[in-house]
């Protein structure tokens, strides 16, 4: 006697597989994403840390200087990323005496990390951009690829200095 198959269970066992292989796979994507999401959420974390202490330390430098009295100078490193995220430092007199952190993420948001600072009375050196807004008084921009930078305390306003770029700062006069 000859076996007869019946045509309609002949795929059922590749259709059961696939459809539970398509299932863990479903799943396993989706694990993955939220993984990845919460690494995001973590380095995004990470780097606005790191920008609050920079943004801290320079405050602190300024305010440090300031405290010298006149003819204090000092030199000062920069770090030249923040989590491998470039960064533009302002320093604002005026109505906003702040140090600002602030940079572009990879999706166009702007972010912004401030620190206070003791004094309004700011001024621009070699290679150091003058800002200047009739709203916020005069301020500064530091290019933080440069490395490194002075403040020297001039009757308690203070001029801060950058080196040209592939250049170092001379060492301070003592």
């Amino acid at each position: 006697m000859e076996k007869q198959v019946t045509k309609g269970w002949k795929g059922q066992a590749a259709l059961e597989f696939l459809s539970y292989m398509s299932f863990f796979m479903v799943l396993f994507v989706i694990t993955i994403l939220l993984f990845a999401n919460q690494q995001i959420t973590e380095i995004s974390g990470n780097k606005l840390l790191v920008a609050q202490e920079t943004a801290n330390f320079m405050a602190q430098r300024i305010n440090f200087v300031l405290d010298g009295g006149d003819g204090f100078s000092a030199k000062f490193s920069l770090p030249h990323d923040i989590l491998t995220q470039r960064y533009d430092i302002r320093v604002l007199g005026g109505n906003y005496t702040q140090v600002y952190i602030n940079w572009t993420e990879n999706d166009g948001k702007q972010v912004a990390i401030s620190a206070p600072i003791n004094t309004g009375a700011i001024n621009a050196g070699a290679e150091v951009s003058l800002i200047t807004n009739p709203d916020d008084g005069t301020g500064i921009w530091l290019n933080s690829s440069r490395g490194e930078f002075k403040i020297t305390n001039s009757k308690g306003n203070l001029t801060f200095v950058q080196p040209a770029a592939g250049h170092a700062l001379p060492p301070i006069d003592q």
